[in-house]
C-alpha cells in the first residue's frame, strides 16, 4: 500500500527570466522481510525544481519532464525489500547561477537505514535548447588529463582518496565563480567536493559557453 503525498512551494528567483519552484513529493511503502518475517516502511521524500517564466514553454516543458523523470522515478529502487529496518530516503537539491548560458543543479541523495550512503548527482541544463549537458559538453575530454592533474593537486592529501581518475568519477556543476567537482563516497570519505575558480580552468572550458 503506497501512500502519495503532493506539495508545492516556491523557492526565491533565480533570474528576472525564469524561476525555479520546489515541487514537494513524499510517500511511504510497506516492505516485506524475509530476515525477520515482518513488515518494514520505507519512507522517501522528494524535493525536486520545476523551471517556470520561461520564455520558451516548450523547451521548459521538456527540460520539467526530465527533471521529474531524473528526480521521482530512479528513487524508489532505493527501498530495500528485504531490509530489517526501516528506510528513511531524502532527495534535495541546490541550484547555481552561472554566466555560462547553463542552470546548474546539484541533488543529494541521503539513505538512512539497514544501508546508508550519501550520493550526488549533477545536472547542467543548456536553456536554449533544453539539453542536459555532460561534463564532457563543458569540458573536452582532450583536456581530461589536465584536469585530472589539477584536482588531485587540489584536493586535500590528509584524506587519502584512492581514485585514479577524478575527473571520470566527478560530477561537476558551475557557480557564478567556481567549477564545483563532486568525488563519490570511497568507503567512509565522501562525497568530497572540490571548488576551482573559473578563471583558473576557463582555457579548458567549451568556448560556446563562454560569455
Amino acid at each position: 500500500m503506497i501512500s502519495i503525498f503532493l506539495l508545492f512551494l516556491v523557492t526565491s528567483c533565480m533570474s528576472t527570466s525564469y524561476q525555479l519552484k520546489k515541487q514537494s513529493f513524499a510517500y511511504s511503502s510497506k516492505l516485506n522481510s524475509e530476515k525477520t518475517n515482518s513488515n518494514r516502511e520505507c519512507r522517501i521524500h522528494v524535493d525536486y525544481p520545476k523551471l517556470t517564466g520561461s520564455r520558451d514553454k516548450i523547451i521548459e516543458e521538456k527540460i520539467n519532464q526530465q527533471l521529474r523523470s531524473n528526480f521521482l522515478e530512479d528513487v524508489k529502487k532505493d527501498c530495500v525489500e528485504d531490509s530489517i529496518l526501516d528506510t528513511e530516503v531524502f532527495l534535495t537539491y541546490n541550484e547555481y547561477e552561472n554566466d555560462l548560458g547553463i542552470l546548474s543543479i546539484i541533488s543529494r541523495l541521503t539513505i538512512s537505514g539497514e544501508v546508508s550512503a550519501v550520493k550526488i548527482e549533477g545536472y547542467n541544463i543548456e536553456l536554449t535548447s533544453g539539453r542536459f549537458l555532460s561534463k564532457y559538453d563543458l569540458i573536452d575530454k582532450k583536456f581530461h588529463n589536465e584536469i585530472n592533474s589539477l584536482l588531485i593537486k587540489k584536493i586535500d592529501s590528509s584524506m587519502k582518496y584512492n581514485l585514479d581518475d577524478l575527473f571520470f568519477n566527478a560530477e561537476l556543476i558551475f557557480s557564478s565563480d567556481n567549477a564545483i567537482f563532486y568525488l563519490p563516497q570511497v568507503g567512509l570519505l565522501g562525497p568530497y567536493e572540490l571548488k576551482i575558480k573559473i578563471t583558473e580552468i576557463k582555457k579548458f572550458i567549451n568556448k560556446k559557453y563562454l560569455r
